[in-house]
Order: C-alpha cells, then sequence, then structure tokens
C-alpha cells in the first residue's frame, strides 16, 4: 500500500507542476523528491509482490526484481529530465515489463484459462 501511495503522490506532483505553466515550463526537471516517490513507490510495489509471492509460493519473480532495482537507479536521471520525460520513461519501463511477463508467462496463462476445460472433458454423464 505504501509503494501505491508514493506513487500517488508523485504523480500528483509531477501533474500539478506541468499544469502550472504560468511558473513552470514543461522542459523543467521537476527534481529528486518527487521522482524518488514515484519511483521509488513503483519499486516498492514490485519488491512487495516479489516478497508475497516468495513467502506464499517460494518463487522469486526475477525480472520484477531486476526492474526494482532499474527503477532506484533511475531516479537520479529522472530528477534531471523534465517532468512528463521522466513519466514517460517511467511508463516505458513498465511496459517493458508487463511485455516481458505477457510473453514469457502466454503459456502457463493458456494452460490456466483452459484447465477447467481440460477437467470437464474428462467428466463423463455416467459420473
Amino acid at each position: 500500500v505504501a509503494g501505491i501511495i508514493l506513487m500517488a503522490l508523485g504523480l500528483k506532483l509531477v501533474l500539478e507542476f506541468v499544469s502550472d505553466l504560468d511558473v513552470h515550463h514543461l522542459d523543467e526537471p521537476l527534481g529528486l523528491l518527487p521522482m524518488a516517490a514515484m519511483y521509488g513507490g513503483v519499486a516498492l510495489y514490485l519488491l512487495a509482490h516479489v516478497a508475497f509471492r516468495y513467502r506464499n509460493w517460494r518463487h522469486l519473480t526475477v525480472q520484477r526484481v531486476v526492474v526494482a532495482g532499474l527503477l532506484i537507479a533511475l531516479i537520479p536521471v529522472a530528477g534531471a529530465i523534465p517532468a512528463l520525460a521522466a513519466l514517460g520513461l517511467l511508463t516505458a519501463v513498465m511496459v517493458g515489463l508487463i511485455a516481458l511477463e505477457a510473453v514469457r508467462f502466454s503459456e502457463f496463462r493458456e494452460r490456466v484459462r483452459h484447465e477447467d476445460d481440460d477437467a470437464a472433458d474428462r467428466v463423463t454423464p455416467e459420473g
């Protein structure tokens, strides 16, 4: 929950910053603290999800740990580039993770989706 709250805080600050064009320009960086909240919040969420999966199923999701580390490493970069570019960078990293997981686990998802169909095919009307 803390990761979601931190990400929301960072996103709110980015949107407030870029919407106030009387004071700021779109090419200005927002700063390190809001980017740390946004990037750190997403990293914290990913790590919490990894910890939850490991606790329950003893399975470590390496790609999420790597992406969380990458997000932490990108905080200084995000604090130095324009706010919308930093938001775009975060979005690109997360879309990349989602695409990787969609491709990597597509066969498993397909098996899970059709597991009930296979069980129904094995059941005969006689019981």
